[in-house]
């Protein structure tokens, strides 16, 4: 700077491994904070899957607890059945001696 013109020279120290340190301060701060996030959503996701694979099991154990239904013509043959014998229970107590 020119001392004539009303400017007055200063003297600036940078030093420049201060600015490196709080520079790595910080980035090492952001790194640990996004793995921190990284690790919450892994949590997250690692949940939702356990969560939809347990409904997705008990559905099947609910489904197999049922049993396998009957086919159209395997009911028809089992109400037949049912009928026949209300039919033969009926006869016998409604018509004693």
């Amino acid at each position: 700077m020119n001392a004539e013109d009303g400017w007055e020279e200063i003297d600036i120290e940078i030093d420049l491994d201060e600015i490196n340190e709080i520079l790595e301060e910080k980035i090492n701060s952001k790194k640990r904070a996004w793995k921190e996030k990284e690790a919450h959503y892994a949590d997250m996701i690692n949940a939702y899957r356990k969560e939809k694979k347990e409904k997705k099991e008990n559905k099947k154990a609910k489904k197999k607890a049922k049993g396998k239904k009957l086919s159209q013509n395997e009911r028809y043959i089992v109400y037949g059945a049912a009928a026949a014998f209300a039919a033969y229970a009926a006869y016998h107590l409604l018509h004693k001696k």
